[in-house]
Order: C-alpha cells, then structure tokens, then sequence
C-alpha cells in the first residue's frame, strides 16, 4: 500500500486502503477539538487518483484540471530530516486516507497507520504513523501541509 505524487499531478494510491471523508470540528480558537468520519468512498478502481491541485471538479478525484492551471508542486520538504524523525510504526493500525475539511475549505490529505509515501522521483519518504500531504498546491513544504490552505480560495468549499 503506497500513496505516490505523481509529477504535476495528483496523488496516486496503490493497493486497498480506504478513502474517508473526515470533518475537523474546531472550535473559536481555530483548534480542531474532533474528527468525524463523514463517509467512505467506495471503488475498486486501483490505482486511485486523487487532486492535490485543489481545482477537480470531480473532488476527491483528479478530472486532470492540473493540466489545465498549471499545477507544478516541487518537493521541498528537508527529505533528511523528515526520515530522521522516523517511528516506529504500530503495524496493527488501520491504514488510511483521509480527506481533511473543516465546515467551510478543504485541507489535506491524511496518511495514517503507517502508509508508504513516495515522492516524485520515486524517493521513499519513512512511514509515519501520521502525515498530512497538501491538496491546495501552496505549501512551501512540499509534499506536506503546512497550513496554507486556510488562506487559498480555491479551497473554500461551495
């Protein structure tokens, strides 16, 4: 099981790992107090594709508008240093993917139970029991979350 970045493009899930919508309920602060498990999504297609443009108007799956925007997400991210930080991986745990929202924009995509990562170039990021990988293309840390989908329109949901 392995979610790879496909090269200005979206993310693509190899293997039967499921595919959950998942609420982060905050509260005044902005901090997220809960997840909630909104839905599954279920399809057999393997592998899967999923947008990290944030411009699909097919969420969560890629309809190729990365093309069409000019989508381009170097990997930034100090490679080193994140496979420093490496755990132990609790090989018990479910593996997921997670569709992070809050109750008005979209935010990442969450890796969990120790999932594979590969990069674009086919460097293998150390599993972690969890990483969030950015869906808005704003990041400037590349593949991951850094929190900049709070300030993109595009992800403001409709």
């Amino acid at each position: 099981m392995k979610v790879r970045l496909l090269k200005k493009g979206p993310l693509q899930i190899d293997g039967d790992i499921p595919i959950k919508e998942v609420l982060m309920v905050m509260d005044d602060s902005g901090k997220v107090t809960e997840f909630q498990e909104r839905k599954t999504f279920g399809t057999t297609e393997n592998p899967k594709h999923i947008c990290r443009c944030g411009r699909s108007d097919n969420m969560p799956y890629c309809d190729g508008r990365h093309s069409q925007v000019g989508f381009d997400a170097p990997e930034t991210t100090d490679r080193e240093a994140y496979n420093a930080a490496a755990e132990t991986i609790d090989n018990s745990a479910e593996k997921a993917v997670s569709l992070l929202q809050s109750a008005k924009r979209l935010g990442p995509v969450g890796v969990s139970g120790g999932v594979q990562i590969v990069g674009e170039d086919g460097f293998e990021y150390a599993p972690k029991m969890q990483a969030a990988i950015c869906r808005c293309g704003q990041s400037k840390n590349m593949p991951f979350c850094d929190g900049a989908h709070v300030h993109a329109e595009h992800m403001v949901i409709k």
